[in-house]
């Protein structure tokens, strides 16, 4: 499944897997921040 996810540091492009973790809203639509890259 697909989430909007905020990215401060801008580090990682569309389509990349990363993990993720539920936060406070930061937009309309972006409840979800970047924790970092998912291990292949």
């Amino acid at each position: 499944k697909k989430y909007k996810a905020h990215d401060e540091a801008g580090a990682y492009k569309e389509g990349d897997k990363v993990v993720i973790e539920e936060c406070r809203p930061i937009s309309k639509d972006k409840s979800f921040k970047v924790i970092g890259k998912q291990s292949a």
